[in-house]
């Protein structure tokens, strides 16, 4: 399985919780939705990130989608000084988008938790970042 390496840092301290295992991350995204995002197939999700707090669907040729919910908002750090990051407004208490790892990743803080998408191949892009982040914290606000 292939995993972003664009995660953020923090999370990659993330403490083993049983309470990740009880939150289905593949749930907020069909297979159907992923492949759509980025126009070409991909394969079923599957669990991915540090203490399973992402779902993962891979293509083939090398690109993805992923979805990350973190339930801790104290491992929240935007890549600020990466080149080309941009804010977003309208999503979250404070959101991004940032090209990343030859795809674009898109973040937003929530009230108790942070959610993170990326994308890359196919149809991957800022909006597509960005328009998948709404879909999933308008899930996760449902």
């Amino acid at each position: 399985m292939k995993l972003n390496a664009g995660l953020p840092i923090a999370a990659l301290c993330l403490a083993l919780s049983p309470a990740y295992a009880e939150n289905d991350r593949c749930a907020l995204l069909t297979r159907q939705e992923a492949a759509s995002i980025l126009g070409m197939p991909v394969s079923p999700g599957k669990t991915a990130g540090p203490a399973a707090s992402a779902c993962q669907f891979d293509n083939d040729d090398d690109g993805y989608v992923q979805v990350q919910v973190i339930d801790d908002p104290r491992y929240w750090s935007p890549p600020k000084l990466a080149p080309d990051f941009r804010k977003v407004t309208g999503i979250g208490k404070e959101a991004y988008v940032v090209p990343e790892m030859g795809g674009w990743t898109a973040g937003a803080l929530l009230e108790g938790r942070l959610a993170v998408v990326s994308l890359s191949g196919g149809k991957s892009s800022a909006d597509a970042a960005v328009n998948l982040l709404r879909t999933v914290v308008g899930r996760l606000s449902s």
